[in-house]
């Protein structure tokens, strides 16, 4: 994981820190794109911190840190917290 990528998401506007897991599950042979928030924390650190241990114990796994305020409407921004599964991910 490049350093650089995730100090711009931590340096980011916005008090908060969002860490999202995007992950592929397989149910009966039927796989689905799931999506979840696993951490959130003012603390920049604590979220560094938990963002490499994630990314470590969970190599099949997307993760992704978001900065946003409070009391705002996510999907009004330009980019909100999301992440995309695509088809070859679920193959």
């Amino acid at each position: 994981m490049n350093e650089h990528w995730i100090d711009d998401a931590l340096n980011a506007d916005g008090q908060v820190k969002l860490i999202m897991k995007g992950t592929v599950e397989d149910n009966n042979d039927e796989k689905k794109g799931v999506v979840s928030i696993v951490y959130i924390s003012e603390d920049k650190e604590k979220v560094r911190t938990m963002f490499h241990k994630l990314t470590e114990s969970n190599k099949d796994d997307f993760f992704m840190i978001y900065s946003c305020d409070y009391d705002i409407k996510l999907d009004d921004l330009n980019h909100y917290p999301s992440i995309a599964i695509d088809k070859e991910d679920l193959e």
